[in-house]
């Protein structure tokens, strides 16, 4: 019998504060596209090499970036796509 495959999990970055904003961008000078309430999830899509934002993706559809010390990162970061600021286009990754 063969071992279950195991399931992976993306990471989520939760709220650590109340009303946590999503910006369009990876910094406070970009536009609100939205907000997570306190405890709340979104799916980490990536991270910003300069801010150490996160990019997320969140269940109502709205999709920015967090700052970093707004969230707790649940989960395993290691496969998580590095970009840097300014750019939609993922970093190099290290060998």
């Amino acid at each position: 019998m063969a071992a279950p495959a195991a399931q992976v999990t993306p990471p989520a970055a939760v709220a650590r504060l109340n009303n946590v904003s999503i910006y369009s961008g990876p910094g406070t000078n970009y536009p609100i596209v939205g907000t997570i309430a306190y405890g709340q999830g979104c799916t980490v899509t990536g991270r910003d090499t300069i801010t150490g934002w996160w990019l997320v993706q969140c269940p109502t559809g709205v999709a920015g970036w967090v700052a970093y010390d707004g969230v707790n990162v649940v989960g395993d970061i290691a496969m998580v796509p590095l970009f840097i600021a300014g750019s939609q286009s993922p970093a190099a990754q290290p060998p």
